[in-house]
């Protein structure tokens, strides 16, 4: 693979980010992403269990993805260190809320022109989403942080929770309870839209993964009784389930 942006430069750039897991930075007029090993506190390093090789699995579901024509990053530089990628816009979670970020900070017409509703913009991700499941594949953590938008295309990012080689049923199974779950973790429970953006995922390409989602959900549901007493002080990660859980109660006889 040929090396489009210097060592040097990208040496700079990890010495100038020290410690800032991703970063963005320009070259010759264009936008990279730098992604860098997780440091080394013995927290991080028990999550992530090895950084090193969790890039390298990234990398390698990257490559493999966008040879199918999935609207990931394209991997650009990469050592054992990091990963320089393509630029793929700002997290949806951002632009809708207009949030202040790195992006957001360096090109704020990005989120100032035209930028679409909150509605038709995760439309477009669960679009995007059931067409990855459709193709046969799973993303591992499609939250709405880790889906980002530009020139009104949605991409996919952080690959590093994909599980390569496992069961993809479960893959994909877990990736719609993921994505419903940061759907209400982001946009609460009395957010209705909700329920259209997911009849839009069935629609789509993903109704075997919904109906077998439902089965499933079905089977535990039972649960929310558990995390009724969570609805109110679970904070942001907790309560979001009890609200997924109510959402597969209405669900039951569809």
């Amino acid at each position: 693979m040929s090396k489009l942006i210097p060592e040097k430069i990208i040496r700079d750039q990890i010495q100038k980010n020290q410690n800032i897991r991703t970063s963005i930075f320009e070259h010759e007029g264009q936008i990279y992403w730098l992604k860098q090993k997780e440091s080394n506190s013995l927290i991080k390093r028990f999550l992530m269990r090895n950084s090193s090789k969790n890039l390298i699995k990234e990398r390698i579901v990257l490559e493999k993805l966008s040879k199918q024509g999935i609207p990931v990053p394209d991997v650009i530089n990469f050592g054992e260190d990091y990963l320089v990628l393509s630029d793929v816009g700002d997290a949806i979670i951002n632009i809708i809320e207009r949030r202040h970020s790195y992006y957001s900070n360096s090109h704020p017409k990005f989120h100032i022109n035209g930028a679409p509703s909150k509605e038709k913009i995760l439309t477009k991700a669960s679009i995007a989403l059931a067409k990855l499941h459709k193709m046969g594949y799973a993303h591992g953590r499609p939250s709405i942080k880790d889906i980002c938008l530009k020139n009104n295309k949605i991409y996919f990012i952080d690959f590093e929770e994909n599980q390569l080689g496992k069961n993809i049923n479960k893959q994909q199974t877990r990736d719609l309870l993921i994505f419903i779950h940061s759907l209400y973790r982001f946009f609460g429970v009395k957010n209705e839209s909700i329920k259209n953006i997911i009849k839009t995922y069935q629609q789509n390409g993903g109704d075997k993964v919904w109906t077998r989602t439902n089965k499933k959900m079905q089977n535990w549901i039972w649960l929310r009784y558990l995390f009724f007493f969570f609805k109110k002080s679970g904070g942001k990660d907790i309560t979001p389930i009890y609200w997924v859980f109510n959402f597969f109660k209405s669900q039951k006889n569809l």
